[in-house]
């Protein structure tokens, strides 16, 4: 194990910020790590953790506690901040702290903080980082510091099970940021394994912890994922897809993060409803994506607006391993299509109203 404790600066407004990295690699028996889960940490606004995430929250808690010190509470808009920052390191494959923690936590609901703090690293298990934290000088005293009241935390695992962590510490938050935008990335402990018919998502529960939207590309929007209510009969997730400016390539896109192994699984059935500005049928590709990895596309849906349409579709080979999430994807050619003249007409409202595997 090594570690490398940066300096903690001082910046404006007479607040500190603490900044710890470090690298732990060790290996910890599966059995040792399942547990505590998320329920033995206290979340704000529908924070949906991850096994690695959750482990390391009670950790932290149960070694303040221990001292007489309080509890943190885990707070969305700074686990947001986290989980952007601990993927921004994975894609780069080595780690850094986030130059923006200040300004990003600021904007994700603390907005009044006085201090905060941030520790990074890389490893393979929640128990191993979080020894190595506790025997680095810097990194314990982010996480025993008695002004910190509120706790951000996110794990971005690499499709070889190595992470990167990225803890944030902040004094103050309010409510009003409202639910998580940022899913957990499904971690390899968290894995489900296909072993027969399995529901991904139906949204039956309205709001699903899971979800985002994407856009790749300029000139497309993609709104938030709204959903129907529980007593819908009918339920979906949904999110408009638009095109408002000239480009080439991209597209919008829903992702369902979950930590699926697929090597089972043979096929994938979706039901997808669309209605078009223009009244158009609307085509929607359906991939399979590693964190981190690479995508596989699966295949493409013709969808006439106001319609529903369920296919099942064949998993290729390339598909079957472990996979962090679904994508339902609208092009930039799709949405040209649908008004080849202008770009008022090339809007869809996408409704994705079941994904399986089996």
């Amino acid at each position: 194990m090594t570690s490398d404790v940066a300096p903690t600066p001082r910046c404006g407004r007479l607040a500190t910020v603490a900044l710890a990295t470090l690298v732990a690699l060790a290996v910890l028996p599966l059995s040792l790590l399942r547990t505590p889960s998320a329920d033995a940490v206290t979340t704000l606004s529908g924070v949906r953790l991850n096994a690695v995430e959750a482990k390391l929250a009670v950790l932290i808690n149960a070694a303040r506690v221990s001292r007489g010190i309080p509890a943190l509470v885990v707070a969305s808009g700074a686990t947001d901040v986290a989980r952007r920052w601990a993927a921004t390191q994975a894609s780069r494959r080595t780690m850094s702290h986030n130059p923006s923690l200040t300004a990003q936590l600021a904007a994700a609901g603390s907005g009044a903080w006085r201090a905060a703090a941030e520790n990074v690293g890389h490893g393979r298990d929640p128990l191993s980082l979080f020894n190595a934290y506790m025997a680095s000088p810097g990194h314990r005293a982010n996480i025993l510091d008695p002004r910190y009241r509120y706790l951000g935390i996110g794990w971005a695992e690499l499709p070889d099970h190595t992470g990167y962590n990225t803890q944030t510490f902040v004094d103050a938050y309010s409510g009003t940021y409202g639910p998580t935008r940022e899913p957990a990335y499904g971690a390899f402990l968290d894995t489900r394994i296909v072993a027969g018919p399995m529901v991904v998502a139906d949204f039956e529960s309205g709001r699903d912890a899971r979800i985002l939207t994407a856009v790749t590309g300029g000139g497309l929007t993609v709104s938030p994922v709204t959903y129907d209510t529980p007593t819908t009969a009918e339920n979906a997730g949904r999110f408009v897809a638009r095109q408002t400016a000239a480009g080439t390539g991209g597209g919008a896109e829903m992702r369902v993060r979950d930590a699926i192994d697929l090597t089972g699984a043979r096929t994938i059935s979706v039901t997808i409803g669309a209605v078009t500005a223009t009244g158009r049928s609307l085509s929607v590709n359906v991939a399979v994506r590693t964190a981190f990895g690479g995508t596989v596309n699966i295949g493409s849906v013709t969808v006439p607006s106001g319609r529903n349409v369920t296919v099942t579709l064949p998993l290729p080979a390339g598909a079957r391993s472990w996979r962090n999430e679904v994508v339902v994807h609208v092009s930039r050619t799709a949405l040209a299509a649908l008004d080849p003249a202008s770009y008022a007409g090339r809007s869809a409202t996408v409704y994705v109203r079941h994904l399986a595997v089996g």
